[in-house]
């Protein structure tokens, strides 16, 4: 009980529990805000929001050229404050060039080219800096949780939410599903003040950014680009998903009962995603000692593993009430989908993110990038032939088989790595 209560009083200390609580009450907000905006707008114009989001989604992705992350493995408290800066400077310009050309050559391309729902473009034109802002977003937070700030980085992650749920509010009454978009912009400027104040603060403008050898430069895009790629091909399997959906299906009314059908197993991910948040970090620095990194792995994904199926059976079970009583009766029949996907997002949440996160942070990025890309593919094709063989519920069934898949590779991976065994 004494080491218990001792490891409880570090990880307090070490602001775990504050990116845990921060992420627990975002993802609150973040379902309390769903609940009046699927009832404030149509339920076309919530598919028409989802098409957008879907688009831009993959130029997320690329976080500009990967820049974002890597500066979590190069902007160290124990680095110069010059080095530092150089690095940051490097991602916030670079990222911002990057995501703006990629939104606009976006842009052009829906001007000139058939989609799937015509009335979205305009929603893709209002949606045409969210990309960039986005990458300032996720920049500044990737620099406070690289200093092991993570009670800032949590209270940046409440401050948005809440302000995008109370801007939603009389911006979607007064504009519609345009003023949802308006409310993400307004909640992602705020937030990008507050982390501009900490980075003045632990960046003073007396901080000289210095350069770095050519040599640690390349390293720093080598790091970048794979890390990227890495997440991309991890993370674009759901948004795969949507897209084929999407332009397979073509209904509007089927987008959206998808989109409310994952809305709320997607959100049991955001207790790994804090898991991975606080680990990071603290593992990259341990990257020479991989025995220890693999012991400290197993501990928390076993953990991780029983809580998740926990909740994912509580889901399971009361899918059918939510879905009544929160998104009303016009979309009961995205309950039978619902159910499904909360095995699948609980495949993912409870056994393949972790290693999959781990390996990177121990520095097998090239490998992660491959099974990624490798994954992506495989998915693909799979989904292709189930959305045309059984239509919407070939989604997840799809996801399901590469999920189990994928982690039994990281999982063992990670093991052959850490072991020195070949």
């Amino acid at each position: 009980m004494y080491k218990i209560f001792e490891k409880i009083k570090l990880l307090i200390k070490d602001g775990f529990f504050h990116i845990l609580i921060g992420n627990v009450l975002v993802k609150m907000v973040g379902f309390l805000s769903s609940i009046f905006i699927v009832r404030l707008i149509s339920k076309a114009d919530y598919g028409y929001l989802a098409y957008a989001d879907n688009l831009y989604q993959y130029i997320n992705l690329l976080s500009g050229l990967g820049l974002s992350t890597a500066i979590l493995k190069f902007c160290s408290p124990k680095r110069e404050k010059g080095e530092n800066k150089f690095f940051l400077n490097k991602a916030i310009t670079i990222g911002i060039l990057f995501q703006l050309t990629a939104s606009v050559l976006l842009v052009f391309t829906i001007c000139f080219r058939e989609i799937p729902f015509p009335k979205a473009r305009k929603i893709i034109f209002v949606l045409i800096l969210y990309p960039t802002i986005t990458q300032i977003v996720t920049t500044i937070q990737s620099y406070i949780r690289a200093q092991l700030n993570n009670k800032l980085y949590a209270k940046i992650g409440v401050v948005q939410t809440l302000a995008v749920f109370i801007a939603s509010l009389p911006l979607a009454y007064i504009w519609g599903i345009y003023g949802v978009v308006y409310a993400r912009y307004f909640a992602m400027i705020l937030v990008i003040l507050i982390g501009i104040r900490f980075v003045k603060t632990d960046l003073p403008v007396s901080v000289v950014s210095s350069k770095v050898s050519a040599k640690e430069y390349r390293f720093f895009w080598k790091v970048s680009l794979s890390m990227m790629l890495a997440n991309m091909f991890s993370m674009i399997m759901p948004i795969n998903e949507m897209f084929l959906i999407n332009n397979y299906i073509k209904d509007e009314i089927v987008s959206a009962n998808y989109k409310v059908a994952i809305l709320i197993p997607s959100q049991i991910v955001f207790l790994t995603s804090s898991v991975v948040v606080y680990l990071f970090p603290k593992l990259a620095q341990i990257a020479d000692k991989l025995k220890d990194a693999l012991k400290i792995t197993v501990k928390v994904g076993t953990l991780l593993f029983g809580i998740i199926i926990a909740l994912c059976s509580i889901g399971y079970v009361i899918s059918p009430l939510i879905i009544r009583v929160v998104y009303g009766e016009r979309y009961i029949d995205a309950i039978r989908l619902s159910k499904v996907y909360w095995i699948v997002y609980g495949l993912n949440a409870g056994f393949r993110m972790l290693p999959m996160n781990v390996l990177p942070a121990i520095g097998s990025t090239l490998f992660n990038s491959f099974i990624s890309i490798l994954s992506c593919i495989v998915h693909v094709c799979i989904l292709r032939k189930l959305i045309i063989s059984y239509g919407i519920y070939g989604a997840p069934y799809s996801l399901m088989i590469v999920y189990i898949i994928s982690g039994c590779i990281y999982w063992f991976y990670l093991y052959i790595k850490c072991t020195n065994k070949n």
